[in-house]
């Protein structure tokens, strides 16, 4: 998946960069959602 923040002033960088570390990884998805909630980092479902 592709981000790209549009705005004015924005730090697209910094923003595209904490956006995506907020994105689960393939195998992350692959567990479903009843197992997200037992990730660690955390994520909230």
């Amino acid at each position: 998946m592709a981000l790209k923040p549009l705005g004015k002033n924005l730090e697209t960088d910094a923003l595209t960069a904490a956006l995506e570390h907020c994105m689960l990884t393939d195998e992350e998805m692959a567990l479903g959602p009843e197992q997200w909630p037992q990730l660690t980092g955390g994520l909230h479902v």
